[in-house]
């Protein structure tokens, strides 16, 4: 179980009632495709992906009274074993791009759209519409908090730190 190591698994928290299920299904789907699609383009990892054994990106999940529901995100081989250095890459990867698209945006406008000239010209890359994807999914939840060993994302009603 990979819940108690924050140096190598990405941890996703948010708020612990009324979550509606089809939010945090999609919300899972579109984090595991990003991370997925971020992890092939990091380093040396990409070969690791082509073989009949790749790797598995598991999720561990507890809920606490303070922190709420919080799922630990990480990649494993086959027979569960946590890869550590890829989990490492791939995730920190992930987070710097995942910043890197939240501080590109403009912020949102009085009526919750993105206020005028927040796209980046033309059409987007499917990863910065998975980025943004993402940043919608978890603004629904109220509160939510993305976080890598001291690295945050929290966005919390309209508001957003990166840490």
């Amino acid at each position: 179980m990979a819940s108690d190591n924050t140096d190598y698994s990405l941890k996703l928290s948010v708020r612990r009632d009324g979550l509606g299920v089809s939010h945090v299904s999609s919300t899972l789907r579109v984090i595991q495709a990003a991370v997925r699609e971020t992890a092939l383009g990091v380093g040396e990892s990409s070969p690791r992906f082509e073989g009949s054994s790749q790797p598995l990106l598991l999720v561990d999940a507890w809920v606490s009274e303070d922190s709420g529901l919080t799922l630990s995100f990480y990649f494993a081989d086959s027979d569960g074993a946590p890869l550590r250095e890829l989990s490492a890459q791939a995730l920190g990867e992930f987070m710097d791009e995942f910043g890197r698209a939240l501080a590109s945006r403009s912020q949102l406008g009085l009526w919750g759209r993105m206020a005028r000239g927040s796209s980046q010209g033309g059409a987007e890359s499917e990863s910065n519409r998975r980025m943004d994807e993402i940043r919608s999914m978890l603004r629904r939840f109220g509160r939510a908090s993305l976080s890598l060993g001291d690295r945050s994302i929290t966005f919390d009603g309209d508001s957003l730190l990166i840490e």
